[in-house]
């Protein structure tokens, strides 16, 4: 979201990466390390920047029931600390199915260093992941993901279209994760939320940093989306 939205995203203190092995054996995590290390190795733009990667500390499954691995990665330039990141790994092959590319921001543009761009998840993929956390049934944990909710307003004011396109990628991550149904309607956010979502969402998103105006904005998207709003007109009239 960071990379997509810029200023606007909500900070966070780590990245999340998708390993897609494409047929290869399972990875684990020192294997991942060892890509990790391959990849950083490599010094397309000569910064002088050195990499080191720490062995992996296992994740718990996610709501696919996949484990994954977090590394902090240390960036060292000139034998000093330049800046450490936590990066986090899961296995996600079957699940994306849409990419696309982002450009990076430049921030060694002054030193001649070139622009590059990442393999992003395609915004779509991103909206039907979010809506999948938001609407699950937590059990007797509430749901405290209310920053879902943030990010799928974010990303339908970046301009994200109400078109199949979405629908078929909600189904498919759904489908993946089969932790749910597919709602017709999303369900009400925790009463709780009223008080965390405004501090969430301040001075992020354009729609007001209100509970309700913000699900106002996600439902009437997916009603249109999905092909529900009509339904929902015609039983109102």
């Amino acid at each position: 979201m960071e990379f997509r939205l810029r200023d606007r995203a909500r900070m966070t203190k780590d990245m999340d990466f998708a390993a897609c092995p494409d047929g290869e054996p399972l990875l684990d995590g020192p294997a991942v390390r060892e890509r990790l290390i391959d990849g950083l190795a490599v010094d397309e733009d000569g910064d002088g920047f050195l990499f080191q990667v720490s062995p992996p500390f296992d994740l718990n499954a996610d709501t696919a029931g996949r484990g994954g691995w977090r590394y902090s990665v240390e960036a060292r330039l000139a034998g000093r600390t330049f800046a450490t990141i936590r990066i986090d790994v899961v296995a996600r092959g079957e699940e994306i199915v849409l990419t696309e590319r982002l450009p990076l921001p430049n921030t060694l543009g002054f030193a001649g260093t070139p622009p590059r761009d990442i393999e992003a998840v395609d915004r779509r993929q991103h909206f039907a992941e979010k809506l999948h956390a938001f609407t699950r049934d937590y059990g007797d944990r509430p749901n405290t993901r209310v920053k879902d909710l943030v990010d799928l307003v974010l990303l339908i004011e970046s301009g994200l279209l109400p078109d199949t396109f979405v629908v078929d990628a909600v189904r498919h991550v759904f489908a993946v994760r089969a932790t749910h149904e597919v709602p017709d309607r999303l369900p009400e956010p925790p009463p709780s939320w009223i008080h965390t979502y405004p501090e969430t969402a301040g001075g992020l998103t354009e729609t007001p940093a209100r509970l309700d105006a913000a699900f106002d904005l996600v439902r009437g998207f997916w009603c249109t989306a999905s092909g529900n709003g009509e339904i929902e007109q015609k039983q109102n009239g």
